[in-house]
């Protein structure tokens, strides 16, 4: 079996596995969960492990992936009423805040309609653009 020539060769090199961190994941619908030892003891048994930051299970289906990366995200997210970061908008005492223009925070226009925004050269290029064909003193 192939545990017995991993314990060998750490044997052989003076290594050791640690069994806390050496868990078995039973697969397949014919599995006939075989009990499984290194360093003559009894490894632990998981329906699903994290390996290579994707989560595995015994089933070998996303929804455990999903669940993780949703639950990640929505602890990064958090409140859109008031920003807090401890609870949700379905949970907040807020009532839901007026959109606001992302380009002046205005909450009677959106930035397609934004004024300071058309205000401004449209290309960020204009903004620099500098006459080079007469001489200045620059000090």
């Amino acid at each position: 079996m192939d545990l017995d020539k991993l314990e060998t060769w750490a044997e052989r090199w003076q290594m050791r596995f640690n069994n806390d961190k050496c868990k078995v994941i039973h697969m397949g619908r014919g599995n006939q969960y075989h009990h499984y030892t290194l360093n003559g003891k009894p490894l632990g048994k998981s329906d699903r492990e994290k390996d290579l930051g994707i989560l595995v299970n015994d089933k070998l289906t996303w929804s455990s992936q999903c669940q993780a990366a949703a639950a990640k995200a929505n602890r990064i997210m958090g409140c859109y009423n008031c920003g807090g970061l401890d609870h949700h908008a379905k949970e907040c005492n807020l009532p839901p805040q007026p959109k606001k223009c992302h380009y002046c925070q205005s909450t009677n226009h959106m930035v397609a309609q934004c004024p300071v925004k058309a205000a401004q050269p449209a290309n960020s290029q204009e903004k620099f653009d500098i006459d080079i064909s007469s001489p200045t003193n620059i000090e």
